[in-house]
Order: C-alpha cells, then sequence, then structure tokens
C-alpha cells in the first residue's frame, strides 16, 4: 500500500525585529509564515517597515490554476501584537502566463523598500509574465512573450480612530516624526 500522497505549498516568512535604542539588542516584534489556506504558493518574498511601524511583505504567487501573480499582504503598526499580517492580502498584478524554460531565473529584481522622502510610501517592485514564454515560441505575429517589471507606490490609509478600520491603499500617511 502506497502512502497518501501530501499537498504541499510555499509561504513566506518575516520577522520583524525592534530595538528600543540604536545599540540595544533586537528583539523580536513580530513574525509569521504568510501561507493563507487556499491553494496557492507564496515565494519571493520582500519585507520593509516604515516610521509608523506599518509593515509590508511583497511576494510572488502562483498555483496549478493561478499564474505568476504579484500580492502583498501588510500590518498597521496599529494592529494587535501577535496577529501578523492582520490587513491581509492584496493583489497588485494578476500574471497572464509562466516561464517555460527549464534555464531561466526569476525575481532578480524583486525589492520592497519604503520611499526615504517621507518614510511612509511602500515602493515593490517584482517579476510577472503577461504571457507564457519558451525560448523561440511567439504569442502573436510580430510579438515574442517577455516578463514584465512592476512598481508599484502602497501607502496605508490610517482611521481616524482606533476601533474604526478604512481601505488599506490609500494616499493618506503621516509625515516623518524628527529624529
Amino acid at each position: 500500500m502506497r502512502p497518501p500522497i501530501r499537498l504541499f505549498r510555499a509561504g513566506v516568512r518575516f520577522y520583524q525585529l525592534n530595538r528600543a535604542t540604536p545599540a540595544g539588542a533586537f528583539t523580536i516584534g513580530e513574525q509569521q509564515t504568510w501561507a493563507p489556506a487556499d491553494t496557492e504558493n507564496r515565494w519571493m518574498g520582500s519585507a520593509a517597515t516604515n516610521f509608523q511601524n506599518d509593515v509590508a511583505v511583497g511576494f510572488s504567487t502562483s498555483s496549478a490554476t493561478v499564474f505568476p501573480s504579484v500580492r502583498y499582504a501588510a500590518r498597521l503598526g496599529t494592529d494587535t501584537p501577535g496577529t501578523g499580517l492582520a490587513q491581509g492580502e492584496t493583489s497588485i498584478v494578476a500574471g497572464g502566463g509562466s516561464q517555460t524554460s527549464t534555464s531561466g531565473r526569476w525575481g532578480d529584481y524583486s525589492d520592497l523598500t519604503v520611499d526615504p522622502s517621507d518614510d511612509c510610501t511602500f515602493w515593490y517592485t517584482q517579476e510577472y509574465y503577461v504571457t507564457s514564454t519558451e525560448p523561440g515560441n511567439t504569442t502573436a505575429p510580430g510579438t515574442r512573450a517577455s516578463r514584465s517589471l512592476r512598481r508599484v507606490r502602497v501607502r496605508f490609509r490610517r482611521a481616524a480612530r482606533l476601533t474604526e478600520r478604512l481601505p488599506i491603499a490609500k494616499p493618506v500617511c503621516r509625515y516623518p516624526m524628527p529624529l
């Protein structure tokens, strides 16, 4: 008798490191493996924290039915400690194809950073395919499938009161506090 087939999925892991003073020891403020209960894999993760202690984690996602796509999950600095990426997952772009060559690389340009001009806005760059590609294969006469990079700006909207939650990714942010 054969053992049962187990289905495994990839998830992205993040740690938020905190310290009380610049020379102080780091402690783990938050940690989580982001892998919601679906059939999709999440990989090529990239994370950043802004001055408000908001955390964004960007990643690729794919499955047998989902082409490699670009998404992020987030938590606000005001979210209850220990709740991980409490704001959930948001799709940035749905991929339209897959990398079909075995010699290709993926995600060399994946990066999530905080804009130094406001220490608030997250910028994320990740790879995806508009259509599937294979060496020498064309998607339409005169066109060649290729990978695309997408750079997006993400800002979190703050609620007026802590009991009120407003949608994520709306352009409202407090300005940096003085050092």
